[in-house]
């Protein structure tokens, strides 16, 4: 199975279709499609029956969690990005090569940019 967009505008909707019929026709597969909020309803309703041992419950998360703190947005990467820049200037001033004026300037430049910036709120995953 896979989806399909039907409709236009607001009437838009995803469906499941089977793929043998999408390849090869009517007569090949005579599966309906099927409206993906229901289809998706039910699965979600027989995950949420199933049960994990604690130890790999707690290892999902945790790799998931770990996947979540990447990166992975371009704000994510933009105050990655400010913040290594922090501190490569700080290294610069603690080794002495910026004079503290333009170590102040600079920083409350960078610090001035990563405080426009609204990060994403993050998440606290459970199963």
């Amino acid at each position: 199975m896979h989806t399909q967009m039907c409709g236009e505008g607001k009437s838009r909707q995803r469906y499941y279709r089977c793929s043998a019929r999408r390849h090869f026709g009517i007569t090949a597969c005579d599966a309906e499609f099927v409206p993906a909020d229901a289809i998706e309803a039910q699965v979600l309703g027989v995950l949420r029956t199933l049960s994990l041992p604690p130890t790999l419950r707690d290892a999902v998360i945790a790799v998931v969690q770990k996947r979540l703190e990447r990166p992975t947005t371009p704000v994510a990467r933009t105050i990655g990005k400010l913040e290594a820049q922090l501190a490569r200037l700080n290294d610069l001033y603690e080794l002495g090569d910026l004079e503290r004026s333009e170590y102040l300037r600079r920083r409350t430049d960078l610090q001035r940019q990563l405080a426009q910036i609204t990060p994403a709120p993050s998440r606290v995953l459970d199963l």
